[in-house]
């Protein structure tokens, strides 16, 4: 019988890529199809329709491939830790070219998960409150073909750093805040205030856009970032603002005073679609306006 840690090794190459150690040992056909279900599983998300519109579909179906891919993989340890007591690498001196056929996909496997069509992200401040509490958890669309539109709450980055708020504003057009109110292209944007758990707590408002996406957010008070004067958003650009406006530096606070500025397009590469943990689980599955 061969000696548990040499087994244990050979467990090794599956932590890269489902069923190639039992490629190694020399079950081919069971090792291949565990890396083509694996591949497939992985890029299957890049065909999914899109998120708008179909968050709890795409939700669930990444949900699938989550669980298919952790099956895959605790189904080829058992098998190769199962087979490997007693078979032996088949040309011991060698490596055999079955094995140099997995390297490949091993590398297309690699390159798939870089390009991420779709990704996790936490939340780990309070700035998007009441929509995202802190260290809620949600699915971001990444796939590039996906148009941005006002009210989506993006992913963009700022140097190293992966940032998120909701886009209100677009190039060319014209952004001020009047009393807490954003007022897009001379037209104040709609508020109606919500019931709030208690007198002491902030306010609830219910905010609609001009092409009706609908969205709650947070009122502490008066602040002095409740008013902006109005600016033009350069052309290339989107205005970022986050649902808890008190607390929150975006688009009204340039880089230099800590905040965002401005968001050039070519830096937002996703969008957020689907709740999927949260502390409160009524959260969770909440498609994301």
């Amino acid at each position: 019988m061969r000696p548990w840690w040499r087994r244990v090794l050979l467990l090794l190459p599956n932590l890269f890529l489902p069923g190639a150690g039992l490629v190694w040992i020399g079950r081919y056909r069971q090792g291949f199809a565990v890396i083509a279900a694996s591949l497939l599983l992985l890029l299957s998300p890049s065909i999914l329709p899109d998120s708008r519109g179909n968050e709890l579909l795409d939700g669930m179906l990444l949900l699938l491939v989550v669980v298919g891919v952790v099956g895959a993989f605790i189904w080829s340890m058992v098998v190769q830790w199962t087979a490997s007591r007693f078979e032996m690498r088949p040309f011991p001196q060698r490596w055999h070219w079955p094995f140099w056929v997995a390297v490949p996909l091993c590398l297309a496997l690699f390159s798939q998960l870089q390009s991420r069509p779709f990704h996790s992200f936490y939340l780990p401040s309070e700035s998007m409150e009441p929509t995202l509490l802190v260290n809620d958890k949600v699915w971001a669309d990444m796939r590039p073909m996906q148009k941005v539109k006002r009210g989506d709450i993006v992913v963009f980055k700022l140097g190293a750093v992966d940032w998120n708020g909701r886009v209100m504003a677009f190039g060319g057009e014209r952004i001020a805040m009047v009393d807490g109110v954003p007022v897009i292209n001379g037209k104040p944007v709609e508020q109606q205030q919500m019931s709030t758990k208690s007198v002491s707590g902030p306010r609830l408002l219910r905010e609609t856009l001009p092409n009706r996406v609908s969205y709650l957010v947070q009122d502490i008070g008066t602040t002095p970032q409740d008013t902006m004067a109005e600016r033009i958003v350069p052309v290339g650009t989107v205005f970022i603002l986050r649902d808890n406006r008190d607390k929150a530096l975006d688009s009204r606070f340039a880089r230099s005073e800590g905040g965002n500025g401005v968001v050039p397009m070519r830096d937002v590469i996703g969008r957020f679609f689907l709740i999927f943990w949260s502390a409160d689980r009524s959260r969770i599955g909440r498609p994301l306006p």
